[in-house]
């Protein structure tokens, strides 16, 4: 039997197992992204301590600018998704060149904002000079992060979630060999430390957004998708802005949140910002799945809203919050097995007898345990709001992230270290609180349906886009 148009697999819609297989692709590719920045601190941390507490601090600031124009240009995931569950196929490779206009316009903001905000995120630390060099250089190659979001969004909302893993694990690999070429000095290449990360990493995103600009614009995409109609169409052009701009507000709240977290931690001393770090490197290598699972839930929820079949998503989001809690409970288990092998990664030649300090394996353990806490209830959170992007709700999403962030995180983490002499398992404590909340909050919205106001509110707009092209065609 064939296929639906908004069917993206052969298995029954909702099932775990079409979850999973729409899922594995993006968790495998996002796994390999995840590696990338784990690659990059695991170098450095064998390079020098002082660059991995730098590279964790300008990190998150180049996060903190890169994340809202990512989120922006992803929503072309969900236009995607609606347009081939309508079965508007060619209207597709429309939408999409939206977001790679807007990720064209971004450029001077890259290249003029690194250097303007570096002062800024780089203020009051140790390493300033080794922040704002890390900082600078990723913000130049800040475009490629853009752009890759936007056309990952095409093949992530038509299922085509293999071609997002392929060419993710090269470029992971390109970024590993890189990054043992560039930040020790092999052979030819100059020993450039901190920059080095920086820049394997960035040469590793503009390999990739070669790999997906190829398929986007190959001859079969063209004929079907309609890839090759690239004009500027001013009305879907602020559509999307209009649905991206809360998303990328709450991600961007989320980021600088993270960003002051590690700013408070490095004041209880360097050893305490040295478990975050590490802590949240951890984090970083899992990650993946929860993020990989937030992109599927909305690619199929977008098909599901696309065919008016909004009766299948709640299967859809149970299943994906079964798959999470199967995930999160292999994670703790591979941990529980491998902490100190995992810990040790982290922890320069010269620092090894931090292994033998019982203060120190303490906190980070406890750590740890929150922070298994805080990674199974965001997860299961982001099926959620995987669902709630699709159907145009972002603005509760960009509330709900300052409530999370900023009231139940930043604002205890702030008051506790400056007052009550907290470390790294209190801060981690905090973090694990504030996700419970999240997923309450989060929770609330989706069974209220009030997200279906939003989801009307996007119909309307798009039938009117599409009326207003029709008549465009026919003069």
């Amino acid at each position: 039997m064939k296929a639906k148009n908004y069917q993206l697999t052969s298995y029954p819609i909702g099932s775990l197992r079409e979850i999973f297989f729409v899922s594995w692709p993006l968790i495998a590719g996002l796994l390999s992204g995840s590696i990338m920045m784990f690659a990059d601190r695991v170098f450095l941390a064998n390079y020098d301590l002082a660059a991995l507490n730098a590279s964790a601090n300008a990190g998150m600031a180049f996060f903190a600018v890169i994340i809202m124009p990512m989120v922006i240009a992803g929503m072309s995931e969900v236009f995607v998704g609606r347009l081939n569950g309508e079965g508007q196929k060619q209207r597709i490779g429309l939408s999409v060149w939206q977001m790679i206009w807007f990720s064209m316009m971004m450029v001077p903001f890259f290249c003029w904002g690194g250097r303007l905000l570096s002062p800024f995120f780089s203020y009051g630390s140790a390493n300033v000079d080794l922040e704002a060099d890390y900082f600078i250089l990723s913000c130049d190659f800040g475009v490629f992060w853009v752009l890759s979001s936007a056309l990952m969004g095409f093949y992530i909302g038509l299922g085509h979630s293999r071609i997002v893993m392929l060419a993710t694990f090269i470029a992971n690999l390109l970024n590993v060999l890189f990054d043992y070429l560039l930040i020790f000095g092999i052979g030819p290449f100059p020993e450039l430390g901190i920059k080095g990360a920086a820049l394997a990493t960035g040469v590793a995103t503009s390999f990739q957004v070669a790999f997906f600009a190829v398929g986007f614009l190959s001859a079969k995409n063209k004929e079907v998708f309609g890839t090759h109609c690239f004009n500027f169409d001013k009305k879907l052009f602020l559509e999307t802005i209009r649905i991206g701009v809360p998303a990328g507000l709450g991600r961007f709240v989320e980021v600088v949140a993270h960003a002051v977290f590690f700013r408070l931690v490095s004041y209880s001393g360097e050893l305490q910002l040295t478990i975050v770090a590490l802590v949240q490197s951890i984090y970083v290598l899992f990650s993946f799945s929860s993020e990989g699972l937030c992109k599927a839930v909305t690619a199929i929820a977008s098909n599901l809203m696309g065919a008016k079949k909004l009766n299948l998503i709640g299967k859809v989001i149970r299943s994906a919050m079964l798959q999470h809690t199967f995930v999160t409970c292999g994670f703790a288990v591979f941990l529980f097995f491998n902490v100190n092998e995992v810990i040790s990664l982290f922890i320069p030649k010269a620092e090894m007898h931090l292994l033998e300090n019982q203060e120190f394996m303490d906190a980070t353990w406890r750590a740890l345990f929150w922070m298994g806490i805080f990674f199974l209830m965001d997860g299961l959170s982001w099926t959620i709001v995987g669902h709630l992007m699709a159907s145009g709700d972002t603005k509760f999403i960009f509330w709900s992230a300052v409530i999370m962030n900023w009231v139940a995180y930043v604002l205890p983490v702030a008051f506790g270290i400056t007052y009550l002499g907290w470390g790294a398992q209190e801060a981690w404590l905090v973090i694990a609180f504030a996700s419970c909340l999240f997923f309450a909050i989060v929770t609330w919205r989706y069974l209220s349906n009030r997200w279906m106001l939003a989801l009307a509110k996007m119909e309307r707009e798009l039938e009117q886009d599409y009326r207003a092209s029709m008549v465009y065609k026919e003069d």
